[in-house]
């Protein structure tokens, strides 16, 4: 149990410390094996086969390769991803699946909860290939923009694609934006390109102020 225990903490270790592919992984793995028992060797490559098995046949890496930014230039709110890596990256957002969202706090401190066209629409909840994007080392991709859109009864609102935020009245409002990438990449990068593991988590943005009148 203990060497099963070994081998799955070795493989973790190498996809975190390192950020590994399953593949260059699989190969420090072998090379670790020199030293080892033959019974060590197979629990060693027992435990590779379970993880890669359990994690869905990709390592993903700890730290994002993006970060988030939420900018508000004459009155409109813009949200970008920022690359914060050497190498292309293949990543997903999505009105529908795989959105940012808005967290909009007013001066009291509570958030506004929007309404979500997406609970009256029926879609596939598993993107497609085409979906996906790559964003290039260094660059920046404009995510979404809008502007708060004033009614005639004096309050509100912001469509920020599939929701809504209604009912927002004149005053002082903290707004961060975030994004949770759940999906993993479909595909790896094209032959020669370094293949990198999947980063799944959530990216949250500095906030800004909004004041509205």
């Amino acid at each position: 149990m203990m060497d099963y225990l070994m081998g799955l903490n070795y493989c973790n270790q190498a996809a975190a410390n390192k950020q590994l592919g399953w593949r260059e992984t699989l190969t420090s793995l072998v090379l670790s094996l020199r030293m080892r028992s033959l019974e060590q060797t197979g629990i060693l490559l027992f435990s590779f086969l379970c993880f890669v098995t359990v994690g869905g046949t990709t390592l993903h890496r700890p730290d994002p390769p993006f970060s988030l930014n939420l900018q508000l230039v004459d009155g409109t709110l813009r949200v970008s991803l920022v690359s914060r890596s050497p190498y292309p990256e293949i990543y997903l957002h999505h009105g529908l699946i795989q959105p940012t969202v808005l967290v909009i706090l007013d001066a009291t401190g509570k958030a506004v909860i929007p309404s979500d066209a997406r609970s009256h629409k029926l879609f596939n909840p598993k993107p497609e290939r085409d979906d996906f994007a790559i964003l290039p080392p260094g660059e920046t991709r404009v995510l979404h923009v809008d502007a708060p859109e004033k009614l005639p009864n004096g309050t509100l609102v912001i469509h920020w694609g599939q929701l809504t935020y209604n009912a927002l009245k004149p005053g002082r409002y903290e707004i961060h934006a975030e994004w949770e990438c759940k999906h993993p990449k479909p595909y790896a990068p094209d032959e020669g390109e370094r293949h990198e593991p999947d980063w799944l988590g959530k990216l949250r943005s500095e906030s800004v102020t909004l004041i509205l009148g």
